[in-house]
């Protein structure tokens, strides 16, 4: 039958253990920003992340708030 889905695969994407992505400075190496929201699902808002990651590094202030983004390290 013509038409019909061949294959299909889901999408596959990194989060943290409570299903969060992360974007912080690092605790120990204070000039690094991680920022682990870049694969599958957070792929969609990479071009928004990005500038607003652009602003923070930057220092400059931005309408993103990336405050929810932030987690408490357990090293």
């Amino acid at each position: 039958i013509q038409g019909l889905p061949v294959k299909s695969t889901v999408c596959q994407y990194t989060v943290t253990p409570q299903s969060k992505f992360i974007i912080n400075y690092h605790p120990k190496i204070s000039n690094v920003l991680l920022a682990s929201c870049c694969s599958g699902h957070g792929f969609k808002h990479s071009a928004a992340l990005g500038e607003a990651i652009a602003a923070k590094l930057q220092e400059k202030s931005h309408y993103i708030d990336l405050k929810n983004f932030e987690r408490s390290w357990r090293l």
